[in-house]
């Protein structure tokens, strides 16, 4: 991240200033996390499913790893998922996880943000789009949903952690909020997030008899 080309360091600048509109899906959702978090280094998931984060756990690195064979060659050795420090900088907010429901990723994301560090994490689903605003005098950022189905944001602030061996693995105190269209969030300036659930959703429709 501290490597910026003069390309990059153009579009940041853009980006700033309202310029510039910054998207991308699946790796190109990934690649715009980066930057720091509360003083700390926003990481970017590279690789693996669920499975394997909440077995094994996280290595750096730069992409998926394929497990090395244990001593007595009946599996592979975890973990397999990787994170590396960096990406473009867009967004710092914390962890940015793709592809979100169909892959089932809410075990790896849930894990790297807590053990990151990290307060949140977002997870956007297939054929939809975080809405990420510029901050104002009130705020750090504000988010909206659009499209087919929604984004998970994991709140860890207060999630404890057990038994980090392979097999072992605990969290509590998790906070889950699921956004769809029409929901809308936003985090404060002392880093507390809060989430505005369209109420027209409470109303559930009567059928005719």
């Amino acid at each position: 991240y501290t490597r910026v080309s003069p390309q990059l360091d153009i579009l940041r600048k853009r980006h700033a200033q309202g310029k510039l509109v910054v998207a991308g899906t699946s790796a190109g959702n990934h690649a715009q996390g980066g930057g720091q978090w509360m003083g700390k280094p926003v990481p970017m998931i590279g690789g693996g499913d669920s499975y394997e984060a909440l077995r094994g756990g996280f290595l750096e690195g730069t992409g998926p790893v394929v497990g090395t064979a244990v001593p007595n060659g009946d599996e592979p050795k975890y973990p397999a998922v990787t994170y590396s420090r960096g990406g473009l900088g867009f967004f710092h907010y914390g962890l940015l996880d793709s592809h979100f429901s169909t892959r089932a990723r809410e075990g790896r994301l849930v894990r790297l943000t807590q053990e990151s560090g990290m307060d949140y994490g977002f997870g956007v689903d297939e054929n939809t789009a975080l809405v990420v605003y510029r901050p104002d005098a009130a705020v750090v950022a504000r988010f909206s949903v659009n499209g087919a189905a929604g984004v998970l944001i994991v709140d860890v602030r207060n999630a404890k952690t057990s038994g980090t061996d392979p097999g072992g693995y605990e969290i509590e105190g998790v906070r889950l909020h699921y956004l769809q269209a029409g929901d809308n969030a936003s985090i404060n300036k002392r880093g507390d997030l809060q989430v505005r659930l369209d109420k027209s959703r409470d109303v559930l429709p009567v059928a005719a008899a």
